[in-house]
């Protein structure tokens, strides 16, 4: 993948590119559960909560999927015949259109008659709403409904690629980092990177003397650029 942006700041020069190796975001410690099914991806947590893909086993239907939500979330009727869930429980939509985009409880998408469709939740149980924050107030309540459309909206960018990171030269060596969800996100911690390099700035240049760490980092992002093209 080319370079995405590339920036001067303070004297050094930064790379924003591609991430050539993002990891599902589903792998990592989640407040939410998602339950999703469709019939040509596998999407969502794995049903058997396995993430050795080969091994992997999804949702084999809708009515699975709801079957294994019901369990977990155990839905009771109120007193007027409605479906109340215990904890919070978000419809998941995908607009699928040259690329897969995801969004929890509502949506904006174009053309929602013909390439939207609602395809499963993300969920958090009331226990395990206790259990991570205490009382569960209705400002809290929001706040986890924040958090757990942010983690749709990162699933989104990971299944569409848009995961980026950063290359910078520092201290003697070529700093990169990589798993950013925007182009914003990596710029701004590679400045803050280089933040840190200025405030330790005798200690960096007692290191590096008069090495040319720029020319370092055009020659490193020239072999980055070139093993994605050959591979």
């Amino acid at each position: 993948m080319d370079t995405i942006q590339t920036e001067i700041y303070k004297g050094r020069k930064i790379h924003i590119v591609g991430d050539p190796d993002p990891i599902n975001p589903r792998e990592n410690d989640n407040l939410g559960t998602m339950f999703m099914y469709h019939p040509r991806y596998s999407l969502g947590d794995t049903k058997n909560g396995s993430y050795h893909y080969k091994d992997a086993e999804y949702y084999r239907s809708g009515h699975e999927a709801i079957e294994a939500f019901n369990d977990l979330m155990l839905p009771l009727e109120d007193s007027k015949g409605n479906t109340v869930y215990q904890g919070i429980a978000m419809k998941v939509f995908m607009y699928d259109h040259s690329g897969l985009w995801l969004e929890a409880e509502e949506h904006d998408f174009p053309d929602a008659r013909w390439d939207v469709s609602m395809i499963g939740w993300i969920v958090m149980p009331w226990a395990k709403m206790v259990e991570e924050y205490g009382d569960i107030t209705p400002e809290q309540m929001q706040k986890i409904k924040g958090y757990l459309k942010a983690e749709v909206k990162e699933y989104g960018a990971y299944l569409n690629g848009d995961v980026y990171g950063y290359q910078v030269a520092l201290d003697g060596e070529v700093e990169s980092c990589y798993g950013f969800y925007s182009t914003e996100d990596a710029l701004e911690e590679a400045k803050s990177i280089v933040n840190w390099a200025e405030n330790h700035a005798e200690a960096v240049e007692s290191r590096s003397g008069e090495h040319d760490f720029d020319q370092e980092l055009e020659d490193e992002h020239q072999e980055f650029k070139r093993g994605l093209t050959y591979s």
